[in-house]
């Protein structure tokens, strides 16, 4: 788990400083979030509703939790003070609609590294994906 976590957070391609939005802290999601402060994350945001795994990503790291239970958790990662056209890492879990949500609300410049299955083989999502970077995981 700890290997598929750091490559979601290599394949976002953090700049040293950079920003980076890991949605879930499920625990590859939370390798994903430990993954990027090893490799210089700065602004680190963690995307999770449960208190329990809200207080252990802030012990590994996080700087902020947004809680997606709160509104929508795109709107509230980009409102944050240091967001600086982020990378946002996806483990997959849910519908493609939150992975639509999160490619619909980049902003230029940003990276998706998404590490996770989704069905069928080949592009699930249609159109709604065209520049998304895929994983390795």
């Amino acid at each position: 788990m700890l290997t598929t976590g750091i490559a979601a957070a290599e394949n976002a391609g953090i700049p040293v400083g950079g920003s980076v939005a890991v949605f879930a802290q499920g625990p590859v999601d939370l390798c994903a979030t430990i993954g990027a402060r090893l490799i210089g994350a700065g602004l680190t945001v963690a995307v999770e509703s449960k208190p329990d795994r809200q207080k252990l990503t802030k012990q590994l790291g996080a700087d902020v939790i947004v809680d997606p239970s709160a509104g929508t958790a795109v709107e509230q990662i980009i409102g944050n003070d240091g967001w600086d056209r982020g990378r946002f890492c996806n483990r997959g879990f849910g519908t493609s609609g939150y992975l639509r949500q999160l490619h619909k609300s980049d902003e230029a410049g940003g990276v998706i590294s998404n590490v996770g299955f989704h069905g069928e083989a080949g592009n699930s999502f249609g159109d709604s994906t065209a520049g998304v970077r895929p994983g390795n995981g």
